[in-house]
């Protein structure tokens, strides 16, 4: 349920037919637009709440874009533009990396920024096979006429979808889901427990010393 206008709408699916769908919505307590998202199993059921992709909020946030890889991890693109209250807002395009559980993997990131009189907009992302995010957008002069399109590429510092197994880490689901465990016994001694995979699905974590 949405409480405000809402703009934009756009969807990415995985390879399962799970989808994410973003919007931007004004929102009621500053009058501004942010972007949300929610997530879809292959069913079309909702799963979870919305949430609010965009860590800075300052300007309005709007024209959405996402994509989802083949593992449910996916990359969502924006517009900011400054707006009557803000006007000292930089404008441009900015995005954002969500794993799987919808989980941010850091904050907004910059795609580009306003040069002169000359302001990003509009754009489109796509996650790559090899998890590289790659995002096009215009260049639009004050008058509202594109002066060109342009391309850039980015990859997350740990990249999408992938878990790289050790002696205390479960790897499931094809790097999916990562799994580890730190114990504490009742002499407030610790340790980390030791990862032993069974199938891609299953494993157990092995809590004593041998």
């Amino acid at each position: 349920m949405v409480s405000g206008v809402v703009t934009d709408p756009d969807v990415g699916a995985d390879g399962e037919g799970a989808s994410i769908i973003v919007w931007s919505e004004q929102t009621a307590k500053t009058g501004d637009f942010d972007v949300f998202g929610r997530a879809f199993d292959s069913q079309g059921m909702p799963i979870g709440d919305p949430f609010l992709v965009n860590s800075g909020t300052e300007g309005d946030q709007i024209n959405p874009s996402v994509d989802v890889n083949p593992q449910g991890d996916f990359a969502v693109v924006w517009e900011t533009r400054a707006t009557f209250k803000k006007q000292d807002v930089e404008a441009g395009v900015y995005g954002r990396f969500f794993n799987a559980e919808g989980e941010p993997l850091g904050e907004d990131f910059e795609v580009a920024t306003e040069t002169g009189n000359v302001v990003p907009g509009e754009p489109d992302v796509t996650v790559a096979n090899d998890d590289s995010v790659n995002v096009v957008y215009l260049k639009q002069a004050p008058d509202g006429t594109a002066t060109g399109v342009f391309y850039r590429t980015f990859t997350v510092s740990s990249p999408l979808g992938q878990c790289t197994s050790d002696n205390s880490t479960l790897c499931l689901n094809q790097g999916r889901f990562q799994v580890r465990v730190t114990w504490r016994d009742f002499q407030d001694a610790t340790a980390v427990a030791r990862a032993v995979p069974l199938t891609d699905d299953t494993g157990y974590l092995w809590f004593f010393q041998s």
